[in-house]
């Protein structure tokens, strides 16, 4: 069963005539690796947006079709139910940032979720060591030079707080090839791990 299945996925945005998502189908596997490319205003975002359930849930606008994700159309369920099975990085990552250390970042998702401090210590630890920022434990967050380590920072937070986590979007502002191979690396040891 894949974990992500879209099923001719039109999306307009409410104060717009035209169709940003136009009959889009494809499916992801659990395991698979996909990457979603294009210019700039092609889409790539508003398609996230359908996986976690911003849209349709704060956006609102005209959306048809089927976006189903570890089971769970996404029109049905919350975007706080969805955020438990899909995490997203957006292309300003610093924007994410709610803490005043790396740490503290990195386990601001499990604290909310109220799990046992030892739970919480030990996804923190595993996080840190998959991102490779256990140096930079106590810095702030915003003090991490490259858009690459933010975005790191927030992919570690988010595996911290959504175990059964099947979908990352990670979204990339001028980041060429060789930037972009350590988030995969992130991405698959993730994949390794749950």
């Amino acid at each position: 069963m894949p974990v992500v299945e879209i099923e001719d996925l039109w999306y307009k945005y409410r104060a717009s005539k035209d169709w940003v998502l136009r009959g889009i189908d494809f499916s992801v596997e659990e395991g698979e690796f996909v990457v979603i490319m294009g210019p700039s205003g092609c889409g790539k975002s508003t398609l996230c947006y359908t996986l976690n359930g911003i849209i349709p849930h704060l956006f609102g606008g005209d959306l048809r079709g089927k976006v189903v994700v570890d089971g769970m159309d996404t029109r049905k369920h919350s975007t706080a139910e969805l955020s438990q099975r899909v995490g997203m990085v957006f292309q300003n990552p610093d924007t994410q940032l709610v803490a005043l250390t790396v740490e503290d970042e990195v386990a601001f998702g499990p604290e909310n979720l109220a799990l046992p401090r030892e739970e919480i210590r030990r996804r923190v630890e595993e996080a840190l060591q998959l991102a490779r920022l256990t140096e930079a434990r106590k810095r702030s967050p915003h003090s991490l030079t490259y858009v690459l380590s933010s975005g790191n920072l927030l992919l570690s937070s988010m595996t911290t707080s959504s175990p059964s986590s099947h979908t990352v979007g990670l979204q990339s502002v001028g980041s060429s090839v060789s930037t972009c191979r350590h988030p995969t690396h992130l991405l698959s040891s993730i994949t390794l791990i749950r």
